[in-house]
C-alpha cells in the first residue's frame, strides 16, 4: 500500500505541475484524488457504495443546477439570436440595419 500512496502522490504532483505549466483542465490531478478516495473506501460493503453512489450523484446533479442558477432554455440570457434562428439570416444584426438605413 506504500507503494500505491506513492504513486499517488507522485500522480497528483505530476497533475499538479502539468496543470499549472501547459493546461489547466488537466486530469491527473483528478485521477490521484480518486484513487486516494477508491483506497479510504475499499473496505466498504456494496449496499453502502450504492448508497453513497447515489447520494453523490445527487448531490452533483443539484450542485451543477445551482451551478446553472436555475435558468431555462427560454429565459433571458440563456440565448440570444441574431436575426432568425434556424435560416442563417443576419438580419438582425445591428451592422445589417445600419446598412439598410444607410441605403434608405
Amino acid at each position: 500500500m506504500p507503494m500505491f500512496l506513492r504513486r499517488l502522490a507522485g500522480l497528483f504532483l505530476l497533475g499538479l505541475a502539468h496543470a499549472v505549466f501547459l493546461f489547466p483542465g488537466d486530469i491527473l490531478t483528478t485521477y490521484a484524488v480518486v484513487g486516494l478516495a477508491l483506497l479510504v473506501l475499499r473496505g466498504i460493503t456494496p449496499k453502502a457504495a450504492l448508497m453513497l453512489a447515489v447520494a453523490l450523484t445527487a448531490v452533483l446533479a443539484l450542485a451543477f443546477v445551482a451551478a446553472a442558477g436555475g435558468r431555462r432554455a427560454g429565459s433571458a440570457g440563456a440565448r440570444r439570436h441574431v436575426g432568425r434562428p434556424g435560416t442563417g439570416s443576419r438580419r438582425g444584426h445591428p451592422a445589417a440595419r445600419r446598412a439598410r438605413h444607410d441605403r434608405q
